[in-house]
């Protein structure tokens, strides 16, 4: 019996044996090993890298622009308990409201959908090209610009706008060939929207001109002004909220809503092109003259 089971395994070969017997075996068992390790190595990476952002945006989060007070939420006393004295914009975002459009004559007619203060901006620009375009306005009956050369404006996106009637009398100025297309009403040259050339840009400004509702209605409708940018440009003396230019937390902000709409495919449908995304009307581009006499104009 003993002399079978020592017969038995001098004929089992040795785990080094089997492995010197077949170096591609061990060739394969290597490059896996390093792939594995490789895979692991990248992964620990990523995961750390996303730890490490994470941390930095709740940090981030944690230092945004406080809210002003007309935004806050503050509970006072009052006779049945607790009220409220003013909305946060957390509320108001829940409050979209459908705001009427209408041009001075009342030919050109429609609206704004789903408008609240955390979707759309409402800004007062004093860039040159705004107040470029406000003289021009001026010069055929319709002036924008308040005594500081500022220009009123609510910052949506195209699928928002609607005109319900007049769209006829649309046209669009271009203050030069690459140039914002500056779309108004050639009734009585009221200002529409301004929008850049690609039809995929989710973005269209609106200027208050165009806006249907009375000084008390904005406030409680569409929120407070943001602020004031492009300050550099205005005229003395400015307000306090100015800034000489577009400040930080609103270039973040409005980067955050252009991914978040193009995303969504909120660049149609407009009301200022057609179904191939081609302008509704030929944009008419001023010229050096003409831009010119409208920057030496006050």
């Amino acid at each position: 019996m003993r002399a079978r089971r020592a017969e038995h395994h001098e004929h089992q070969p040795r785990g080094g044996d089997a492995d010197s017997q077949d170096p591609q075996a061990q060739a394969d068992f290597d490059r896996k090993a390093l792939l594995y390790t490789g895979a692991a190595v990248t992964t620990g990476v990523v995961a750390g890298a996303l730890l490490i952002t994470g941390t930095a945006l709740m940090i981030h989060a944690g230092r945004r622009r406080p809210l002003r007070p007309e935004q806050r939420v503050q509970l006072r006393p009052g006779p049945g308990g607790l009220s409220l004295r003013f909305l946060s914009a957390a509320i108001l975002r829940a409050v979209a409201h459908d705001i009427p459009l209408k041009c001075r004559c009342g030919a050109v007619h429609g609206r704004a959908l789903q408008v609240d203060p955390v979707r759309c901006n409402r800004l007062i620009c004093m860039c040159d090209d705004c107040q470029v375009y406000g003289r021009w306005l001026a010069q055929h009956g319709s002036p924008i610009l308040d005594p500081s050369g500022g220009t009123e404006i609510l910052q949506m996106t195209p699928s928002q706008l609607r005109i319900d009637g007049g769209s006829e009398h649309v046209r669009c100025l271009r203050l030069s060939p690459k140039g914002l297309m500056r779309w108004h009403t050639g009734c009585c040259h009221t200002p529409i929207g301004n929008t850049l050339e690609k039809a995929r840009v989710p973005f269209v400004g609106v200027p208050m001109a165009f806006v249907d509702l009375d000084p008390d209605e904005r406030d409680s409708k569409l929120g407070p002004v943001l602020c004031r940018i492009h300050a550099r440009y205005g005229k003395p003396p400015l307000p306090a909220d100015s800034h000489p230019r577009a400040p930080g937390w609103l270039l973040r902000r409005f980067v955050w809503q252009m991914l978040r709409d193009s995303f969504a495919g909120r660049h149609r449908p407009s009301p200022l092109r057609h179904d191939d995304g081609s302008p509704l009307v030929t944009p008419t581009v001023l010229s050096l003259e003409e831009r010119q006499s409208l920057n030496r104009s006050t």
